[in-house]
């Protein structure tokens, strides 16, 4: 699973994007646990970080986490 987050050709990783991504893993196991099913994980991780991109990425996490879509 990546962060959904996309960046420009030659960003440099640095700490900030390895910290972004740590706590939206963490964020996402969270809404997991906190989520009846696919939809419900999908609106908390939307409002917690509605500026992350690759929302189809997303979805399709969503729904195999949540056992609606097999991988």
């Amino acid at each position: 699973m990546s962060c959904h987050k996309s960046y420009e050709k030659g960003t440099q990783l640095n700490v900030q994007l390895i910290d972004y991504t740590a706590t939206y893993l963490t964020d996402f196991i969270d809404a997991k646990r906190k989520s009846k099913n696919a939809q419900a994980l999908i609106d908390i991780m939307t409002t917690r970080y509605p500026d992350a991109e690759l929302n189809l990425a997303l979805a399709i996490g969503a729904k195999v986490h949540m056992g609606e879509m097999k991988w």
